[in-house]
């Protein structure tokens, strides 16, 4: 994992699935309504 993550990055999650399914995954889903609501993946 460690040679996905960018530098710049300000955080960072990973998801329990497969390249196919992650999409529609929702975990995924959740943490991008987070990241988009709040900057961070993580809930405050």
């Amino acid at each position: 994992m460690a040679r996905t993550r960018l530098a710049e990055s300000h955080d960072f999650a990973t998801v329990a699935s497969n390249h196919t399914f992650v999409m529609n995954h929702p975990e995924t889903c959740r943490l991008i309504l987070n990241f988009l609501r709040s900057g961070r993946f993580a809930e405050h």
